[in-house]
């Protein structure tokens, strides 16, 4: 049988023929040297040479890596599947606080100009209650602004979630 020596320079075809773009073979070519040196490290530092009594071939050490590199790329999907969802719901909860503050704003808007329109002299009671509503209408205010700035934080890191997704 006659040998032959194998260029440096061997590229790759696509199945009509024409050659592979220099990008997408450098980008094979290194994942199949990352796949050579995670099999080789299987192989010489975790000394697994040997599946259920028998030897393994380089075409199954591979497979195996494969195989485990796959179920990595779930575990990540799946952990950013629960993140987004966390997300969601963190926004759907800052959602409904903003609408039960809305509505505390308006009831306590009613109490605050009931209180505002009782005329001159109020008696202490009245004033009390004036000075009250308006600072329970005020830490509503905040309260509500709060939320707001919190939604959009959510919303961004939601946009950003799914655009990495």
């Amino acid at each position: 049988m006659e040998l032959y020596k194998i260029r440096q320079k061997c590229p790759l075809y696509e199945s009509t023929g024409q050659q592979v773009p220099k990008n997408s073979d450098d980008m094979v070519e290194k994942e199949f040297n990352r796949l050579l040196e995670a099999t080789t490290y299987l192989s010489h530092e975790l000394d697994v040479n040997h599946v259920d009594g028998m030897p393994v071939s380089l075409g199954h050490a591979l497979e195996l890596i494969i195989k485990l590199q796959e179920r990595q790329v779930k575990e990540k999907q799946i952990s950013h599947c629960k993140h987004i969802l966390a997300l969601h719901s963190q926004l759907s909860a800052t959602r409904k606080q903003l609408s039960e503050t809305e509505q505390q704003i308006r009831e306590t808007h009613t109490h605050y100009e009931t209180a505002r329109n009782v005329p001159e002299p109020r008696s202490f009671e009245d004033e009390f209650e004036y000075r009250c509503c308006h600072r329970d209408l005020l830490a509503h205010f905040k309260k509500f602004d709060d939320l707001i700035e919190q939604q959009e934080k959510l919303e961004l890191q939601l946009v950003e979630a799914e655009g990495n997704g």
